[in-house]
């Protein structure tokens, strides 16, 4: 629910295609759209429909003469972290085999191809939402590990050359308009839960930590973990995000004797807030 009904915001979508659609609102006094559309490669029409995963939606707004071009994004889930599994094709491992992260791979490309052309011309720009990536794992790996299987993240993607690490490969540094800063996200609440958020960025937590993180009291999640990004470029600067805890909202609970209506949690995912300038 935007404040106020609504009434202040405008709000671009697309049609079709599955469900969880994507969508971007802002406020009115900021401007119409300059631009408002899908990223369909995302979607990875080349494959059947069934299999194709969830588009982009871009959107570029005009405010106070100059452009902030924003992305949001929900990539494929299930391929969390180069952390979950090390066995070569064990789940997270992003250049192994296992089905989720084949279907990840194969968004890298059309992803860097996005923001190397769509970072030239304006003066800020957004990356956002559901990556399904725990990127501080990513950004936290040795500066020497390898970002591909082969070669450089600068080098033409082929099919035999797999990324290991999609943070380090999209931004890659090249063009120089398309350097993104990871914004670094805060957890609300007492010192337990922000340690188990600060910890969650380097390292895997147990389940018992994850359940403690996700708990009403703490965050209110099933997964309170590094899923959802901020990343600019240009001008854009932040100085941080911080996540909204959701408490029971977030919790799907049966009916029972003495809750006679069930609830559906309002997402699995927490949400960010941040403040942009530039």
């Amino acid at each position: 629910m935007l404040p106020g009904g609504g009434g202040d915001f405008e709000v671009c979508s697309y049609e079709g295609h599955k469900v969880q659609r994507l969508a971007i609102a802002w406020r009115r006094r900021l401007g119409p759209a300059v631009n408002c559309e899908a990223y369909w490669p995302l979607s990875l029409p080349q494959a059947p429909a069934k299999d194709q995963p969830r588009p982009g939606l871009a959107l570029t707004l005009r405010v106070e003469g100059k452009l902030l071009r924003i992305l949001t994004l929900h990539l494929k889930s299930s391929c969390v972290s180069p952390l979950d599994d090390h066995r070569p094709d064990g789940r997270g491992q992003l250049d192994g085999q296992e089905p989720n992260c084949a279907v990840l791979q194969a968004q890298v490309a059309p992803l860097e191809t996005w923001l190397e052309a769509q970072s030239a011309d304006v003066d800020a720009l957004v990356v956002m939402g559901d990556f399904n990536r725990n990127l501080a794992h990513e950004a936290n790996e040795p500066a020497d590990a390898p970002v591909r299987t082969h070669g450089k993240a600068t080098d033409p993607h082929h099919p035999g050359n797999r990324v290991r690490n999609l943070w380090r490969e999209v931004n890659d540094g090249v063009p120089a308009a398309a350097a993104l800063h990871l914004v670094d996200i805060a957890c609300p609440g007492d010192a337990a839960t922000q340690g188990l958020c600060a910890a969650a960025k380097t390292r895997r937590l147990t389940r018992e930590e994850n359940a403690q993180l996700a708990a009403a009291r703490a965050l209110g999640c099933r997964n309170p973990v590094g899923l959802d990004h901020i990343a600019l470029a240009g001008a854009a600067k932040a100085a941080g995000a911080t996540k909204v805890a959701l408490g029971d909202s977030g919790m799907t609970t049966a009916a029972s004797e003495g809750r006679p209506d069930p609830s559906l949690g309002v997402s699995d995912h927490y949400p960010l807030v941040t403040e942009l300038k530039w």
